[in-house]
């Protein structure tokens, strides 16, 4: 989960319905899919909505 700007300091135009994209990142220089924090004050309170809603892709599993 990254803030509300990408690596070069604009806010990102093209998130899809998850709030995520494909680019650079400063771990992943040559593009990774990630989510950014969305670019919306919350009532104007100063605080932005970190992630709602739905993740991308099919859930995993894990094992202790």
């Amino acid at each position: 989960m990254y803030g509300r700007k990408d690596k070069d300091g604009t806010y990102p135009s093209n998130l899809d319905a998850y709030n995520g994209h494909t680019a650079a990142t400063t771990e992943f220089p040559d593009g990774i899919y990630h989510y950014h924090t969305r670019n919306e004050n919350y009532l104007n309170t100063g605080y932005y909505i970190l992630k709602s809603g739905s993740y991308y892709g099919t859930k995993g599993t894990f094992t202790q």
